[in-house]
Formats: C-alpha cells, sequence, structure tokens
C-alpha cells in the first residue's frame, strides 16, 4: 500500500495531516518539570532484567524466570524502564508488566490464560490467546497534569494494534478519564513472524489529569489485539503543565516523503469529556 491515507474512528474528529508524526516512537515536548520512560530493548536476549532472570534455575520456564510459550505463568517482576539495555535515567521509575490472574483451584489454567513472555523481538502474545499488560508509575511527578503513553507493537492480519481502548487507574482506583488524543501509525508490511507477514503499529494516547486532584499513582492497563503480536517498544510521558498534543508532538518535514515507503497513519481525536 502507498501513500498516506487518513481516516476517521468511531465518529471522532480528524486532526490535520500536518499534525501526524512520521512512523516510530515519538519524542514528546513538554512544558513545566517533565519525567520520562522508555523501553525499547524487550527481547529475551538482549533486556539484561530478563537476562539475568532467564539464567536462574530453570531457565526461563524455571521459577524465576519470564516463562516460555504458552507464558501463561507469572512475570518474577516488573521490566523497569530501560535504554539500550541501561537504566533510563535517575528519576525513571516506571515499569511495565504483565497482569496474572490465578485461575480458581477448580479451574486450572489453560493455554487461554495470562498470556505473554520475551522471546525474539519483543514480548510476545500467541494468536487467540488473552493477554493483558500494565505501565505504571508509583512516583509521578508532583502536580501531574497530563500523561502521554506510546505502545510499538507488531502484529499480524488485523487492522488495529489493541483489543480496546487502554484503561487508566488514578491511585489504585479505575479512572472515568478517557484519553483526549489518541493517533494510530501504521506501517504495513515490514516484519515477519512465524505466522506470516505482521505489520507495524505505534499508538499514541494523552490524557488530561488537571481537576482530578492529587495524583499519587497512576497505571495504564491495555491488551494487544487476539493475534500473533511483538511489543517491542513503550514510552511514558508526563509533565506538570498541560501541553495540547500539537504543540507536544513534532512535525516531521519530511512527513509527505514517508508516504512513498507504505505507511499509513490513522488520526484519532476526542474532545475532553468534563
Amino acid at each position: 500500500m502507498s501513500g498516506i491515507r487518513i481516516r476517521s474512528l468511531y465518529g471522532l474528529t480528524l486532526a490535520s495531516a500536518a499534525a501526524l508524526p512520521a512512523y516510530g516512537i515519538q519524542p514528546i515536548f513538554l512544558n513545566g518539570n517533565t519525567d520520562f520512560d522508555g523501553w525499547n530493548d524487550l527481547t529475551r536476549d538482549t533486556n539484561p532484567q530478563i537476562v539475568a532472570a532467564n539464567s536462574g534455575p530453570g531457565g526461563p520456564a524455571g521459577p524465576g524466570g519470564f516463562g516460555v510459550f504458552p507464558g501463561s505463568t507469572p512475570w518474577p517482576a516488573p521490566i523497569e524502564s530501560i535504554l539500550v539495555g541501561t537504566v533510563n535515567d535517575p528519576t525513571g521509575d516506571a515499569v511495565f508488566d504483565k497482569v496474572f490472574t490465578p485461575p480458581p483451584v477448580t479451574d486450572p489454567p489453560t493455554f487461554l490464560d495470562n498470556n505473554g513472555y520475551p522471546a525474539g523481538l519483543g514480548i510476545y502474545t500467541a494468536p487467540g490467546l488473552s493477554a493483558d499488560f500494565t505501565v505504571s508509575d508509583a512516583t509521578p511527578i508532583a502536580g501531574i497534569e497530563t500523561v502521554f503513553w506510546q505502545l510499538e507493537i507488531g502484529s499480524g492480519s488485523v487492522p488495529q494494534a489493541l483489543d480496546t481502548a487502554p484503561v487508566l487507574s488514578i491511585n489504585g482506583n479505575p479512572s472515568s478519564v478517557a484519553p483526549i488524543a489518541d493517533f494510530l501509525i501504521i506501517n504495513n508490511g515490514v516484519g515477519s513472524s512465524g505466522f506470516g507477514p505482521t505489520t507495524q503499529f505505534d499508538v499514541i494516547y494523552q490524557w488530561d489529569l488537571r481537576g482530578l486532584g492529587t495524583v499519587n499513582s497512576f497505571e495504564i492497563e491495555f491488551s494487544p489485539a487476539g493475534t500473533s503480536s511483538s511489543i517491542t517498544a513503550l514510552q511514558l510521558d508526563q509533565s506538570d503543565q498541560f501541553t495540547a498534543f500539537a504543540a507536544a508532538v513534532p512535525e516531521p518535514a519530511t512527513l509527505l516523503l514517508v508516504g512513498l515507503g507504505g505507511v499509513v497513519l490513522t488520526a484519532r481525536r476526542r474532545r475532553r469529556e468534563d
């Protein structure tokens, strides 16, 4: 597929083409006091935290490992924010984790439960198996007013990256605050897996936290679409000053040229719900 196509999803207002970023995890430019956490090295062979855990007794399938197919065991610990295999920065304290729900004693675990484990390309989820993950920060920036979250994921045979919109929890409680902006950038046919060609998705969401009172912690829960997929990168940006999406995400001068490489961009905008 060639050229850039912009379409509206779920009746949301289209953003202008000039405001759309090029494919890939985006640098976010925020005003005020800011904090940044990134994960871009999530494979079983290169992430130092995963490698160390999987080197213990029993290997990846052992009691301290991150698991093997079908990945239905709990992770030994959340994955700390990293950048090229090192701690992102002294203030980076967010974590990425798999949601694990112990099945009832009368209902032994099956391949459909708690899917997700580090593989050769990233955090892998198998077709048809359930998988839920979280990105959380227990010590957000004081007076936080906005959060940006990005996910880069390779997926096969489906036109979306997530089953549903991510859910934000504040201070340990699910919040009714919906994202005020979300962008989906699609790069078709750039990878492959044992299940065929994959499509790379970069999903960007923003939340407006003004007027919510003191935010002592927050968590974003999400579910990859029900197909073979690999989470390859995540990014979390926060600030104590609200910045609109169009101002926070740069406008690359080469945006229109990107279409020649077969990138499809879908823009979605929501009005803030009072």
